[in-house]
């Protein structure tokens, strides 16, 4: 499902680049006039979740496991990492495993991630497609990272070792303290980076024997800059501006600009695309 759901912002950001006064209002569904320019908004996000949620906050939990006590160890391992069996592999070196196979290798380097410029470096073996969409994953169909400790509670997370070197992540993540795992506080995150969305083919149910595919022309870079820093709390983005500029092998190019904010339960996006500005609104 997370295939197809690639595909389709391909698709969507493609015919954005295809399409060529500033007015504020309100965008809804399929006629909003900045709906390109949410799909391009909607592809970042669901691609730095992946990058925060698949690295970041992996890491984070097994060095909430590694700084626990010995007779604590058990209790966070339940809570945090319960789906995977933690190895240790002698030297700073840990493994996480799910059914016997290796699903991360990190390399600690016999340092917390609290220690100040500690380096982890974390290879995921797996078989995360999504990220040989976004062009992170390596030539060995590993994906590489670097997480360093830059100063008290601020990390780079650097994701840039792959087979298109074109493709990059690199964000500098600052938490209010060290929380189990990154889902429960709000971070500061700036930074910028590249995704990649390719051709793909897959097999959806509701269309019989058929298969739904991108057209091989609709492949498209989505390069971000981070110009405010982006405030997350749990569950999306409360503050915060971010620049888009897609752009495809035939020279077609857009930009759009995405600014955050929030009141209670309800996150706002005012997404600017072609000199026209709307508001998406998100409820959670």
């Amino acid at each position: 499902m997370k295939k197809i759901k690639i595909s389709l912002f391909c698709l969507t950001i493609i015919s954005l680049l295809m399409s060529s006064s500033c007015v504020t209002q309100h965008g809804h569904g399929d006629e909003a006039l900045t709906v390109r320019g949410k799909s391009m908004n909607d592809a970042w996000n669901y691609g730095i979740n992946s990058v925060l949620n698949d690295f970041f906050d992996v890491s984070y939990r097994l060095n909430n496991y590694l700084e626990a006590s010995e007779e604590d160890q058990n209790f966070v391992h339940q809570q945090l990492l319960y789906q995977y069996v933690i190895r240790d592999d002698g030297n700073g070196f840990w493994s996480l495993l799910q059914n016997g196979e290796v699903i991360y290798q990190i390399n600690t380097h016999q340092q917390t991630l609290s220690d100040k410029d500690a380096v982890w470096n974390v290879i995921t073996h797996s078989d995360l497609g999504y990220f040989q969409d976004f062009g992170l994953s390596s030539s060995d169909q590993k994906v590489y990272s670097t997480i360093q400790c830059l100063d008290t509670l601020t990390w780079q997370l650097t994701v840039d070792n792959n087979k298109d070197t074109a493709c990059f992540v690199h964000l500098v993540i600052t938490t209010e303290d060290m929380p189990p795992t990154i889902k429960e506080h709000a971070m500061l995150i700036s930074g910028n980076g590249q995704l990649y969305f390719e051709q793909q083919c897959y097999y959806q149910p509701e269309y019989g024997d058929n298969a739904w595919c991108s057209h091989p022309d609709d492949a498209a870079f989505l390069n971000f800059e981070i110009n405010h820093h982006l405030q997350k709390s749990p569950v999306y983005w409360s503050s915060g501006m971010i620049n888009f500029n897609a752009f495809d092998q035939w020279g077609n190019k857009a930009d759009s600009k995405s600014e955050f904010s929030r009141s209670r339960n309800k996150y706002s996006v005012k997404i600017t695309l072609g000199g026209i500005s709307e508001i998406w609104n998100y409820y959670f």
